[in-house]
């Protein structure tokens, strides 16, 4: 089996590329998760505000907690987008391969930063209904 190189712009647009997808993907998350927290943190006023029953109240809690959850992924996607460890001196093959690693492992444990902050929040909101 025989493999194909590939030239050195073909590698610099195929990093400016990726740089752009994840930019392009962490932007939207910010805001996506800026409008979700907003609407949540009304949601917990209106309904501690309403609130009648111990149920309305771990309800509202619930909805507090999905807010915090969200602003604790956002936090997470910012730290590792902007945090480097990759070594200055490494080959650009090297920092593009350890780049592409970091993308791959940070998507295979999504389930625990992503999902894992907002589940006591999910949790709170369903025990109240």
């Amino acid at each position: 089996m025989t493999t194909a190189t590939i030239n050195l712009n073909e590698i610099k647009a195929r990093h400016a590329a990726l740089s752009r997808t994840t930019r392009r993907r962490n932007t939207l998350e910010y805001v996506a998760g800026g409008v979700a927290v907003v609407f949540l943190l009304v949601m917990s006023v209106v309904t501690f505000l309403a609130a009648r029953t111990v149920a309305d109240w771990v309800v509202g809690a619930g909805f507090a907690t999905l807010a915090l959850g969200m602003v604790i992924v956002g936090l997470h996607i910012f730290r590792k987008s902007t945090r480097t460890d990759a070594d200055m001196a490494a080959s650009g093959m090297d920092y593009l391969t350890f780049r592409l690693e970091r993308e791959r492992d940070l998507l295979r444990s999504a389930w625990l930063w992503y999902v894992g902050p907002m589940v006591p929040g999910f949790v709170l909101v369903y025990l109240g209904y």
